[in-house]
C-alpha cells in the first residue's frame, strides 16, 4: 500500500490504539474520543469538544507519520478498529449533510457541476444562498455512476467506498463496529480497551438517517441505476456483512410503487386494500394453481368483472396461489 492509502488511520500511542475513521459513520464522535484520550486524566467529556475542531487537518497523529519500521510494529501490536454502516444509508447521510444542508464549500466544489451535468442547469447560482437550488438525490447518484467522475479525481471521502478508506483485506482489524448498534458497540470496544470507567462515548444524534427510510429515498432512482450503484458499492456490502437490498434491486420494487410488494395470502385479504389504493378503478383476481406459475402460462380469472385484460408481473409466483391484476376493458 502507498502512504496515501493509510491516511485515514489515526494513532494514539498512549493507549496503543489505531482508529480508521470513515466519514458519515460517527467519525466526529470517535475523533472527539481520540482527542480526549490524548490528554491527561481525568478525561474531559468528549461531548465538550467541538465537532469542527476535531476535523482540523493534522490534529491527530497519523500512522503514515511514523517511520516504516514503526508503522509495521504498530499495525502488528496496536488495537485496530473501525466502524461501518450500511453503504446506501451512508450515501443518503452524505447527501443530506453535504447537499441538503447549507454547505457552500460543497456547493461550489461539487453541487454546481452536478447541477450543470445532470439537472439541466447550464448556469447554476454562484452560491447556495442565491436561490436555494440544490442537486436532487438522483442527481447525486448520477454523479456517482458517471465513469468520468473518478477520471477527474477520486471520490470525496464522504462517499468513497469504505473498503478503499480502511483496506480490511490488507489490515487485520481487531474490532469492527456497526453504526446501527453504535452505542452498544462503542461500549463494548471501550471495555476491550479497558477504558469503560474513564470515558463515555457521546450519545447518537437524534436526526440520524434511518435505515427504514432507504426505500423512500430511492423511489426516484430508476431500477437500472440502483443496480449499477449496488455494483459500485458491492464490495462494502459483502466485506462488512450487509445483505443485498433485494427490495431495491428486484423488479417487484418498481411494480409495487417503490415500497415492495405486500405478502400474499391465499384469499388475498392483505392485498385488496393495498391494491385499491395503488390502482383506483382496477379489479383483482385470484386463481388457485397446483404449482408456481409464470407470466407465460394462460390463466383464467375467477372475477366476474368482464371484459378484463390480464396484467401479470414478469416474474414467477411462489406457492400454489397466484395474485394478478386485471384492468377493466
Amino acid at each position: 500500500m502507498k502512504n496515501k492509502d493509510l491516511s485515514h488511520l489515526i494513532v494514539n500511542d498512549k493507549h496503543r490504539i489505531i482508529y480508521c475513521y470513515i466519514p458519515k459513520v460517527a467519525c466526529t464522535n470517535w475523533k472527539r474520543v481520540m482527542y480526549v484520550l490524548n490528554q491527561s486524566k481525568p478525561y474531559d467529556d468528549p461531548v465538550s469538544i467541538s465537532g469542527p475542531f476535531v476535523q482540523i487537518p493534522k490534529l491527530f497523529p497519523r500512522l503514515i507519520d511514523s517511520p516504516v519500521i514503526e508503522m509495521k510494529a504498530k499495525l502488528k501490536h496496536y488495537t485496530k478498529f473501525l466502524f461501518v454502516r450500511d453503504p446506501f444509508v451512508r450515501l443518503i447521510s452524505a447527501y443530506r449533510d453535504k447537499f441538503q444542508e447549507h454547505n457552500n464549500d460543497y456547493y461550489k466544489t461539487y453541487a454546481q457541476d452536478i447541477l450543470r451535468l445532470y439537472a439541466n442547469q447550464l448556469t447554476p447560482p454562484q452560491s447556495v444562498d442565491a436561490s436555494g437550488m440544490r442537486p436532487s438525490f438522483y442527481n447525486f447518484i448520477q454523479y456517482l455512476l458517471d465513469p468520468m467522475t473518478e477520471r477527474e479525481e477520486p471520490f470525496d471521502e464522504h462517499w468513497m467506498q469504505m473498503h478503499r478508506l480502511c483496506h480490511p483485506c490488507l489490515i487485520k482489524y481487531d474490532y469492527v463496529g456497526h453504526h446501527k448498534t453504535l452505542q452498544e458497540d462503542a461500549e463494548q470496544l471501550l471495555k476491550i480497551l479497558n477504558l469503560e470507567g474513564d470515558i463515555r462515548f457521546p450519545p447518537s444524534y437524534e436526526n440520524m438517517t434511518a435505515h427504514d427510510s432507504v426505500l423512500d429515498w430511492f423511489r426516484t432512482v430508476p431500477l437500472k441505476d440502483r443496480r449499477k450503484l449496488y455494483e459500485l458499492y458491492e464490495e462494502d456490502f459483502r466485506l462488512f456483512g450487509y445483505r443485498r437490498p433485494d427490495e431495491l434491486l428486484d423488479e417487484s420494487f418498481r411494480l409495487c410503487g417503490g415500497r415492495g410488494c405486500p405478502s400474499i395470502s391465499p384469499h388475498g385479504s392483505s392485498v385488496r386494500p393495498w391494491l385499491r389504493r395503488l390502482l383506483p378503478g382496477w379489479a383483482e383476481g385470484f386463481i388457485s394453481t397446483p404449482s408456481p406459475v409464470s407470466s407465460s402460462q394462460p390463466l383464467s380469472p375467477v372475477s366476474s368483472h368482464m371484459p378484463l385484460s390480464l396484467v401479470l408481473p414478469p416474474y414467477a409466483f411462489q406457492g400454489g396461489t397466484a395474485f394478478f391484476i386485471f384492468q377493466r376493458g
